[in-house]
Order: structure tokens, then C-alpha cells, then sequence
């Protein structure tokens, strides 16, 4: 399941955030992310951080929070990034 929360709309020059909840069932999962700005209009928006901001108690043991990394793909006419890609690694759910 995934729930992906935000602003329904941008002013340019406006900055919005965005966040996605993701259930997990499986026991054990490697997870990425990617979020992008919408085609063509990288002009005017741009992915500027992805981070992890809470990992619920199940995932925390033996997670190592230091080793999620991002990487930013800048666009093509050099203003801004298109794309994020967030490695989360290895996600083991210990249960209760």
C-alpha cells in the first residue's frame, strides 16, 4: 500500500513537500525510491532533497539509517534536477 501526500498544486517560485507512505508486509525488502518532476517542466521545477524521515519500530533493528544515500540527476538544460533516486537499502521487518 502507498499513500502519496502533498500540495494538489505549485505557484511558480513556490516550494512544496511531499510524502509517501509505504506499507511494508513482506518480512524483508531492498527498497529505492525515485521521484521526478513532471515531464518537460524541469524549467520551473526540481526535485531539490529526498530523504527518509521515519521508519516505523519493526524496521529499526539492525537498520543502518547512515547508509540511505540520494543521488540528484541534474536536467538536461542545467537548470534544477529531473530526478531523485533514494537507496534505503535492505528493509528487514523484525515483528513485534
Amino acid at each position: 500500500m502507498v499513500n502519496f501526500t502533498g500540495p494538489d498544486t505549485l505557484a511558480v517560485g513556490s516550494a512544496g513537500v511531499f510524502q509517501v507512505d509505504l506499507y511494508l508486509p513482506n518480512p524483508s525488502s531492498v527498497l529505492a525510491f525515485d521521484a521526478f518532476a513532471p515531464i518537460n517542466t524541469s524549467s520551473v521545477m526540481s526535485i531539490c532533497s529526498a530523504k527518509l524521515k521515519f521508519l516505523s519500530d519493526n524496521f529499526k533493528c539492525g537498520f543502518d539509517e547512515s547508509a540511505v544515500s540520494a543521488q540528484y540527476y541534474q536536467d538536461q538544460t542545467g537548470i534544477g534536477n529531473s530526478m531523485s533516486h533514494l537507496v534505503l537499502g535492505n528493509l528487514l521487518n523484525k515483528g513485534r
